[in-house]
């Protein structure tokens, strides 16, 4: 159990301020021009249960898409879990690169389930 802490925290460590941007940014990129609409009607539905009129690619993000928009969830929300595809470039062993894509979770949250960064404005 200590040794996973350990590793988590090393891979936390890992990443500095500017790196951690770098990934908000990117992020909130997917999320605007994705390539496909596949999970937009699964994310309508679900906040459609919840009484929440949502707008995917509009206020619909992922956790470090909303930290690149200066804002942050809120402690205890629950956002909607969706399937997207991760891209990787991997270097065959002719010295050519491919971009592999797999399936990974993610999850989104509404605005109205965040605030406003309060340390990010400037006066």
């Amino acid at each position: 159990m200590e040794a996973t802490r350990n590793r988590i925290r090393e891979r936390r460590k890992r990443v500095n301020h500017a790196e951690r941007a770098a990934m908000q940014t990117a992020a909130l990129g997917r999320a605007r021009e994705g390539r496909t609409c596949t999970n937009d009607l699964l994310i309508i539905a679900a906040y459609a249960a919840k009484g929440i009129d949502a707008h995917p690619r509009i206020d619909v993000f992922t956790f470090n898409a909303w930290k690149a928009l200066h804002r942050h969830v809120r402690k205890g929300e629950h956002g909607i879990h969706v399937a997207i595809y991760a891209h990787k470039d991997t270097v065959k062993s002719d010295g050519t690169t491919e971009e592999q894509s797999f399936p990974v979770s993610a999850v989104v949250f509404h605005v109205t389930q965040t605030d406003p960064d309060t340390e990010n404005v400037t006066a």
